[in-house]
């Protein structure tokens, strides 16, 4: 398989990984991947189950004011947690990006990391609690390319190296994945490379991927990067 591989999804296309959230009860996570958007000022959500549960991944705003967005469910409330850096000074239509979130309870003092290719984004606690010590179960199919909430809100575009850690990620470990994307990282909750529409987890704990309408494309991340070059 050519490491410029990815998945492409439109509409309701997704890679089901079935009802268990990878980060069920965790109070710190982190995740990363690589990903392209046929349109990126559009709103739509690409990772996770529906809204007010678990996790839930996307874009949110208009043509002059698109944002990264997680939300969160669990012990202790639901937060939205959002960029304000603009996603469209990172990303264009049709252009690889490289996406991270790192969250930490830390003892009810919450910290967060928001990431454009290896850049910390600033951010901020968009609306309900800002705290959640653990991350619920959530409910619904965890979906990567597609989720519950997204509806009219679907994802049309490409991801590839998805990882998912049950612990809170620095900026530097950031920039380590990004320049070595095909290495299974220490602690990783899950990892797939959407290699292939219908993805094995790589780091061995089960949360292996099916194939819902999700295509295989030859397009990928810039092949530089997998070589590790600068």
């Amino acid at each position: 398989m050519a490491q410029g591989a990815s998945t492409s999804f439109a509409g309701a296309d997704l890679i089901d990984i079935g009802t268990t959230n990878p980060i069920n009860g965790a109070s710190a996570f982190a995740f990363n991947l690589w990903m392209k958007c046929s349109d990126i000022t559009a709103k739509q959500y690409w990772l996770g189950q529906d809204y007010d549960s678990g996790l839930t991944v996307g874009f949110d705003g208009t043509s002059s004011n698109i944002n990264f967005e997680v939300q969160v469910t669990g012990t202790g409330g639901h937060f939205i947690r959002q960029s304000t850096a603009l996603l469209n000074t990172f990303a264009s239509n049709d252009t690889w990006i490289n996406l991270g979130f790192s969250y930490d309870y830390n003892s009810g003092t919450p910290q967060f990391g928001m990431y454009a290719d290896g850049v910390a984004l600033a951010n901020k606690f968009r609306s309900w609690t800002d705290s959640v010590s653990a991350v619920g179960a959530g409910s619904g199919t965890f979906g990567i390319g597609d989720t519950p909430l997204a509806g009219t809100f679907d994802f049309a575009g490409n991801i590839a190296w998805l990882t998912i850690w049950n612990e809170a990620k620095t900026e530097d470990d950031m920039l380590e994945v990004l320049y070595n994307p095909m290495s299974v990282p220490a602690n990783a909750a899950a990892q797939w490379d959407c290699l292939t529409t219908s993805p094995s987890d790589l780091s061995g704990n089960g949360f292996d991927g099916t194939n819902s309408g999700a295509s295989q494309s030859s397009d990928g991340p810039p092949v530089h990067l997998f070589s590790g070059e600068n």
